[in-house]
């Protein structure tokens, strides 16, 4: 098997597409629970977009990224499973970790890995669902 990036920890729910009109923003992830799993190199004031409320909710996501076996940081987003819009995004730790926090768990999304240094393909874990908070 080639070399490859790895997402741990996403859940997985039935292929099942639910077509919908598309959302015109989006918001990083920056709540104060996520911040020490990594960072956006962006300065603030040039984020992709404001969220929507419709996003925002109890839910979360969590993971790892592992290349070949080793945790690594890269990137990861958060994108709505019917639009593809990016709902937010941030850096994995070093030991791999990120976190989505303030999801709305009522929705599917999509969970892409990018490597920064262009030595591997970017990897996609589809039709997940957040976990809720107690």
């Amino acid at each position: 098997m080639p070399n490859q990036i790895v997402l741990h920890g996403v859940s997985r729910v039935t292929a099942a597409a639910n077509a919908g009109p598309p959302i015109a923003r989006a918001l990083h992830n920056r709540s104060p629970a996520a911040e020490h799993l990594g960072t956006d190199p962006r300065p603030r004031n040039q984020a992709i977009a404001r969220r929507t409320l419709e996003y925002f909710g109890t839910g979360f996501v969590t993971g790892r990224v592992t290349i070949e076996g080793v945790p690594a940081s890269r990137q990861v987003r958060l994108l709505d499973g019917r639009t593809t819009m990016i709902i937010a995004e941030v850096w994995s730790a070093a030991d791999g970790r990120y976190r989505f926090d303030t999801i709305n768990a009522d929705r599917e999304y999509i969970v892409l890995a990018h490597d920064h240094e262009r030595q591997f393909n970017a990897v996609i874990a589809d039709w997940v669902r957040p976990e809720r908070r107690a």
